[in-house]
């Protein structure tokens, strides 16, 4: 559902947020409740929302408790009639880049025994069961199983001169990696050490004088497996949101543009037949969607095992 959009929860939403919770829950928290968070500053919550014809229709949201270094997830809903359009995930990955960009790190939550569907997709955004909550549902005593995850940055690369087809599908896949094929070692390690950036080297006399944890050492000469190598060793993720978000020459993350702002840049074939544009801040280089987005996700999916990228 791309035409979705995130936001911090009003006063005004309520009416709305207590028809979805009415709907979702047999226990619903009271609109009491969620006017008392409101005023607090220390719950967040936040809705995904969408243009309905003239107006903006609520499709889901989200409330966070953020204490200290850890956020304590206490609610998430989806409207009934537009589950299974991955509207909880974005609300979840969306809090979670929020609060690591505050300082927390880790996030927790409860979740019914019974409901293994929603225990399932937990897992699959990092989530672990790391115990019991006996009777915790005041409606029936049901227990609920208490889950965990680590909120870490998404790493930052520098590659060395001889990486620089790794380099681009890096950014591809929207790792923030820098790449100069005419910089030496002195600046490489400096760059490196100053952004806090991973080394990505096939030079064994570079890596002597690099820290351990500092670089990565990639074996092979192919590129392909050079990223499989790099996919697998340092545990990475090819999480959708980030794909093709970077300027291929740049790096610097591309941004949406209005559609009449590149009518004299883009052929007029590929005007009139897409409605999506994306400009580089750096470079003012212009992408769009069409047929090679569909080649390059389906070139991730074999070669990273990726499926239903899109």
């Amino acid at each position: 559902m791309e035409d979705l959009e995130i936001v911090p929860m009003r006063a005004k939403d309520l009416d709305e947020v207590m028809q979805i919770e009415r709907r979702c829950f047999s226990n619903p928290w009271s609109r009491a409740f969620f006017s008392q968070q409101q005023r607090s500053r220390s719950f967040e919550n936040f809705l995904a929302r969408r243009e309905d014809g003239s107006k903006r229709m609520i499709l889901g949201y989200i409330c966070l408790l953020p204490v200290r270094r850890k956020v304590h997830i206490l609610n998430i809903a989806v409207h009934p009639e537009f589950r299974r359009k991955r509207i909880a995930t974005r609300l979840i990955n969306f809090s979670l880049d929020h609060c690591l960009a505050r300082g927390i790190r880790e996030a927790v939550l409860e979740v019914r025994r019974s409901n293994r569907q929603a225990q399932e997709m937990y897992k699959k955004l990092g989530f672990k069961e790391v115990g019991i909550e006996k009777a915790y549902y005041s409606d029936n005593q049901e227990d609920a199983i208490k889950m965990h995850r680590e909120i870490a940055p998404r790493p930052k690369f520098i590659a060395d001169a001889m990486l620089g087809k790794l380099a681009r599908w890096l950014r591809i896949l929207g790792y923030d990696t820098v790449y100069f094929s005419d910089k030496g070692d002195e600046n490489l390690i400096r760059i490196a050490q100053e952004e806090g950036r991973i080394v990505l080297t096939r030079d064994t006399r570079l890596i002597k004088r690099l820290v351990p944890d500092s670089y990565f050492f990639v074996h092979d000469n192919n590129h392909w497996k050079q990223l499989q190598e790099v996919h697998q060793g340092l545990e990475l993720k090819v999480d959708p949101r980030f794909l093709l978000s970077r300027c291929l020459v740049c790096n610097a993350e591309i941004e949406r543009v209005a559609k009449d702002s590149v009518g004299e840049t883009v052929p007029e074939y590929v005007f009139k037949t897409q409605e999506k544009f994306y400009s580089c801040p750096i470079c003012q280089r212009i992408y769009w969607g069409a047929t090679h987005r569909t080649n390059i996700l389906e070139v991730i999916g074999h070669i990273l095992g990726a499926k239903g990228l899109r």
